[in-house]
Formats: C-alpha cells, structure tokens, sequence
C-alpha cells in the first residue's frame, strides 16, 4: 500500500508538472503577440540606448599596480629577526598579514578620495564608484600582495590626470600610514621600556632573598651532593649488614663447638689482622684472652708430639688432656663475651648510620620545592631579559626606519588609460537585454493573462466549467451593427439577406445559420429520460448575447415547422420586445399579477416568422421576485406544459449574477442553457453562475459558447453602467433608482466618461491588438 501511495505521489507531481507546463503553453500561445511586441520593443529600445551611448558617452578605463609588500625583505626579517626581537617589532609595528578588504575599504575612503573629488568638480559617491579594486598580477592571480586600481571615465585626458592624482595619493597615503604607524610603535617601546626593567630588578631581588633566606648558592648542585652522601651511607650500611651476619654465624659455631682456635679467628675476621690493630669492627682480643689461646697451641702441639711416643692412656697424655679441656671452657667463653660485644657495637653502628640517611632524606626531600621556585625564579629572570634584549632592538630598528622616508608601496605598472572602449559592451548588452526582454515579456504575458482572466477558446470553456459544450454561435459582423443601431433584429436580418447587400457573405451565413441548427439539433438530443418543452436561456453578466441569442434560436425553431413561445424573463431590463419590433404593453408581469384573462391574452405574434409567438416582460413591476415567487408561476409553467399548442417555450431570463430572478425561473423549467462570452466573461463568474443554478436545483442542460468577436477581443464593456447593471460580487439594477438620483449618477459618469473615455478607447485598441 504504502509502494502504491509512494507512485501515486508520484504520478500526481507529475500530473501537476504537466498542468503547468500546459497552462504555460496555452498562456504562450494566446500571449505570444503581446510576448514578441513587449520582447522586440525592449530589445529595439535597449539596444538602441546602448548604441547611442557607445556613440555619445563612451566609458574608457585606466588602471596601475601597486606592490604592497615585498617578498624578499620579508623573508630576510623572518631570518634575521627571531623570538622576542620579531615580536616585539610587530607588536610596535602594527605589523600583520595584510588585510584586502579592509585595505581596499580604506583606498576608497573619503580621507583620501574627498580631497581629489574636490580637486576635479567631483561627487565622492561617483568617484568611489568608478574606482575598482582587486588583487593579483597578470600572471598568477594568486600574487596577493598586488593592488590592480582601475578607474573608469568618459574623458580619456581628464582620466589621465586624475589617474596620475589617485597613484601619487595612494602612495602619498602608504607612507604617511608607515610614518604613523613607526611612530605610534616607537612611542609604545619607550613605554614599555622601564616596565621591563622594574620587573628585570623586581626577579634579581626575589633571587638574592630566596638564596640568603635558604643558605643556598645551586640548589641543583647541592641536592646532588646529598644524594652522593646517601649512596655512601648506604654502602656502609651494607657492610655493617655483612658483618652481623658473619658474627652471627660465628657465634652459633662457637655455641656448638665447631669451630676451632684458629677458625674463630678467620670467622671473626682476624685472619688479616695486624698485630698492632688488634680489632675489627668493634671486635678485639685481650691480651689474656691471647695467652689462653697461645697456651692451647702448644698444649695440642705436646699432645701431637707425645702421643707418638706414649699410649693414649698414659699420664702425661691424660694430665695435658686434662689441661686442655680445663682451658677450654675459658676460652668458649671468652669468645662468645667478644662476639657478644662486636654485634652490640655493629648495631649501634647501623643505627648512626639510618638516623645520618634519614637526616639527609628529610633535608633532600626540601630540596625539590626550593628548586622548583628557583628554577621559575630563573626562567622569569631569562625571559625579562630577553625581553628586554628584544625591546631594545626593536626600538633601535625602528629609529632607523622612522629616519628613512622611502614610500612601502611601489607603483609596478605605471598608469595607463586604455583607449579602446569598455562600456557599453555590445555583446555583453545584448545578451543581458535580450534575456531580460524575454523574461520581462513572459511576465507581461502572465500578467496579462491573469487581469484578463476570460474564456479564450472553447476548450477552456469545457474543461474549467465540466459542462457540455451545445453550440458554438460565430461572429457575425451584421448582428453587432444590429445591436449598436438597436435594429429589428427580423428587419435587420432581411435586408441583410438580400443578394445585392454585400455586408454578409455566403460564408458568413452559412455558419451563421448551421451554427443554429447545430444549436437546436443538441437541445432535441437532450430529450433521452423526459421531454425538454420548457427552456431557460441566461448568461452570468448582461451583453454576453442573451436575448439576442433567445430569438435566434426561437426564429431557427421555427423555421424548422415547430411552434415556439418566446418569453421574456426579464422583468427588469426587457429586450424582446424591442429587438422584435412589439410594443410592452401587456406581457408577463401583467399576466401574473391578473387572475381573470387566459395567457393567450398575453402573447404577440410576429408578422417576421409564422410559428414563433412573443410573451414580452410587460410592465416594469416594483418587485419582480416578489412576482417570480408567486403560484400564478406555476401555473404558467403547467398550463404551457400540459398545451398542445407549443412544441418549445424559450424564456430570455435574466442574468445570474447579483440577481435571485434566474433561480426562481429555472428551477420551474425543464432545463437551463448558460450562454458564455468568449473574451468578455470573467471565469469566476461563470463557474459562480453554475454553481448558484445547481444550488437552486436547477437542469443544467449545458453552454452555448458565443463568440464577440471574430478574434475573440476581449472587452470589458459589462463594468459600464449604461446597461443598467452595476459591476462587483453582485449586480444592481439602476431602474429603481429615482429619477434624480439616476439623472446625478449620470451626470458624474458622464464627465467621468468625457475624460476616460479616450484613454480606454487608446489602451483598448492597444489591449485588443496584442490579444488577438
């Protein structure tokens, strides 16, 4: 579904592209004499102002370059000016990337332009306009630091002279500009300057203080010296860690007896000590302690030699054992005191040197701070002086430009007025008018159009209105005369008949006479599901053909040997009775407001044609819907229905625009015709005029498409007042209006008309020519 509604979508776009493109093509088709004359007389005109002014009031053009910067000293000043030195120069400088657009706005300033459009008798509004600026050299467009002036004009030596006056003004202007802005920038360094030194003084104070308040020279070299002494306490410290460890082991050999005289000694470490030493690492043996130890050897060393020589049983042997083991004992615990002593002075050591480490880690761990503020202290005091360094400089190089007066910009291509003419252009002229001609000529046709906004063609009557198309009735010449001369239409018709009365053709009337024949031929084909006896003529305004049209057709009807009775409907601007030649004495109003004669006593005949008979609108009443309205109506209508004696009735009503009287007609009747004026009826008024006959139930039977004009001109004739008809959403009849009233009205249309009337006849013509 949803794939359905998506095409549907898309075929009703293109439907509505298509509706458009159609209405364009029909637009373009009724329009096109009004497109080419409104396009051929802009292009003519155009084009001939163009010429004329190429001719008279030619514009030349001058132009020079200006070079406003230079490649090469900028990049030695990047090169050779660096850091604080380069930024110092530009901020005192001004100096910048260069900005066009702000440059152009102010070349083309009243600073600089008023003093030379007073100096030439010149406007500064003119003179800016014809000042062009832009950017870029002959060959490479994006060679931005280049100012291409042109300036256009009429007088090519006037134009010189004020072409040379602009250059020297610019260039004029550039080294005031430089001087300015040297100057402005030299005054802001020797602002600057004892800033920069009191802030220079201010960190040179806050270093001496901070040395003196925390002893220090180089914070950085003092901090490595403390943790150079930390490393060496932590090589003692490990020493002494080896050295507990050692006496340790010791001591559990000499509790378990394992270790001998001289092995004690090696554990200790005693093995390389001198004699004059005597100790290591809080270890020493006492001079007792040694002579126990010395008489021990030599014990062992008799026990070697004598056990040798005598039994182990024997007593020397036992008697040196025993002296042996007696002194054993001693001297175990001798060693154990001495082993004792050295691991408390070994501990003792350890514990000075982790208080002499953590001492120096508190005193390392200040450190840091104190070299940090250091080191922001130092890289201020560096950037001060820097800074001061490049404010110096800068000051130095812009003392020495500020001497020189050589102009910054540079005149690369000297002015020079070209001889040949820039505008008008030709060929840029035409194609711009033709273009504009053509869619100014399209607008005017749309225009057009849309104020003339009446059928053109029969197609457009039965696609706008969705009704069957009856007839089509033709010009004819002859019976617009009829009109204008307020002829009997049946004298009229007569004479112009006559052989010897060339004002109608052979031609002319035979379509005149088909067109009629074709007319009643669609009203009898009509007669399918019920008999059609009864017919309403009406149109949507006055003078689209009505009543002219009821009697032709009547007349058509009855020549053709069927008995017709024409009626006007029209009770309050009646024309019947005029066109045909009878008097109003007695017509429908009468019959309707007298109750006691038959309807026979209430219609005419007509000498012109036998089976056409005449019921004219009578007497003007004071209210004809008053009239309409009533049942003796009715009675008309089923009395003329129900009789034998006419084969159609024909009623010439009125109008249906502004007005009730057509409804209560047609409604009665068997059918209804709606008569349309092809270039004089507004399509909104005929689509209102259905719309109000279908709302009052009336039988729409279809149109008869009439035609004004043998070129369908268009008119707008029906807006007059003289039909007795006043224009807007709705219509007014004037014969109610008192006789003064009336007389006034005229009056002020009249004089009105006296003066517009030639207008309208001039825009008329005009109007009807480019229409056509």
């Amino acid at each position: 579904n949803q794939k359905e509604i998506q095409t549907t979508n898309f075929q009703n776009d293109f439907d509505q592209e298509d509706d458009l493109l159609l209405i364009f093509k029909k637009i373009f088709f009724r329009r096109k004499k009004l497109i080419y004359t409104i396009a051929i007389s802009l292009i003519i005109t155009g084009n001939s102002y163009i010429f004329l002014k190429r001719i008279f009031a030619p514009i030349y053009e001058g132009q020079f370059a200006l070079l406003i910067a230079d490649p090469i000293s900028n990049n030695a000043d990047q090169t050779s000016l660096t850091g604080s030195n380069k930024l110092f120069e530009n901020i005192a400088s001004n100096t910048t990337d260069n900005d066009i657009p702000t440059l152009i706005e102010l070349l083309k300033s009243p600073i600089i332009l008023v003093p030379i459009a007073e100096k030439y008798n010149l406007k500064y509004k003119n003179l800016k306009e014809r000042i062009k600026i832009d950017t870029g050299g002959t060959d490479f467009k994006e060679a931005k630091g280049i100012l291409n002036i042109r300036l256009s004009g009429s007088n090519s030596l006037r134009h010189k002279s004020l072409l040379k006056e602009l250059s020297e003004a610019y260039l004029q202007i550039s080294l005031e500009q430089r001087q300015q802005k040297l100057s402005d920038g030299l005054a802001f360094l020797n602002k600057q300057a004892p800033i920069l030194r009191s802030k220079l003084n201010s960190i040179q104070s806050e270093i001496s203080i901070f040395r003196k308040d925390n002893k220090l020279l180089e914070p950085f070299l003092e901090g490595g010296a403390i943790k150079d002494e930390i490393a060496k306490i932590d090589g003692e410290i490990f020493q002494i860690s080896d050295e507990r460890d050692r006496l340790l082991k010791a001591k559990n050999e000499i509790i378990n007896g394992k270790i001998s005289i001289n092995g004690f000694k090696q554990a200790i470490g005693l093995g390389s000590i001198t004699a004059s030493a005597g100790q290591t690492q809080g270890l020493s043996i006492s001079d007792s302690e040694q002579a126990t130890i010395q008489e021990l050897n030599k014990i062992n060393i008799e026990l070697a030699k004598l056990r040798s020589k005598f039994k182990p049983s024997s007593s020397i042997i036992r008697g040196l054992e025993i002296k042996r083991d007696n002194l054993l004992p001693l001297l175990k615990k001798s060693q154990l005191e001495a082993v004792n002593t050295a691991l408390k002075l070994n501990e003792s050591r350890q514990k000075t040197l982790l208080n002499k480490k953590e001492e120096l880690k508190n005193k390392f761990t200040e450190k840091p701070e104190l070299i940090k503020k250091y080191q922001f202290l130092s890289q201020n005091l560096a950037i001060q002086q820097q800074n001061l360094s490049g404010l110096i400089k800068a000051r130095e190089n812009l003392q020495l430009q500020l001497a020189q007066r050589n102009f910054p910009w540079k005149i690369i291509y000297p002015p020079k007025i070209n001889l040949e003419r820039i505008k008008p252009s030709l060929s840029r002229s035409f194609i711009v008018i033709f273009f504009v001609s053509s869619l100014l000529s399209i607008i005017g046709a749309i225009i057009r159009d849309k104020f003339d906004n009446v059928f053109h063609s029969d197609e457009e009557i039965k696609e706008d209105l969705k009704l069957p198309i009856l007839g089509i009735f033709p010009y004819v010449k002859l019976l617009l005369n009829a009109r204008e001369e307020k002829s009997v239409i049946f004298d009229f018709l007569s004479e112009n008949e006559k052989e010897d009365n060339p004002t109608i053709s052979k031609y002319e009337k035979f379509f005149f006479q088909e067109s009629l024949r074709n007319i009643f031929t669609s009203i009898r084909f009509l007669n399918v599901d019920k008999p059609l006896k009864i017919i309403a003529l009406t149109s949507s305004i006055p003078k689209e053909g009505k009543s002219l049209l009821s009697i032709l057709i009547g007349k058509t009807i009855a020549d053709l040997g069927k008995k017709v009775l024409l009626i006007d409907g029209d009770m309050r601007k009646p024309q019947l009775h005029q066109r045909i030649g009878l008097d109003n004495i007695v017509g429908l109003s009468n019959y309707l407001t007298n109750n006691k004669k038959s309807v026979d006593d209430f219609i005419q005949e007509t000498e012109y044609v036998e089976n056409l008979k005449i019921m004219t609108s009578g007497t003007k009443p004071p209210d004809p819907i008053r009239l309409l309205g009533s049942n003796k109506l009715d009675t008309l209508f089923t009395e003329l229905r129900e009789s034998e004696e006419f084969d159609y009735i024909i009623i010439d009503c009125p109008p249906t625009i502004g007005m009730s009287d057509v409804n209560l007609l047609a409604d009665k009747c068997d059918g209804a015709i709606l008569i349309v004026l092809k270039g004089a009826v507004n399509r909104a008024l005929a689509k209102n005029s259905i719309e109000n006959l279908k709302t009052n139930g009336a039988n729409i039977l279809g149109i008869i498409s009439n035609s004004k004009s043998e070129k369908l001109k268009s008119s707008d004739s029906y807006y007059s007042y003289e039909y007795g008809y006043g224009y807007g959403y709705g219509y007014t009849y004037s014969a109610y209006l008192d006789e003064n009233e009336k007389n006034k009205d005229e009056n002020k249309i009249n004089k009105f008309q006296k003066f517009i009337n030639p207008l309208k006849k001039v825009s008329k013509r005009f109007f009807d020519f480019l229409d056509n």
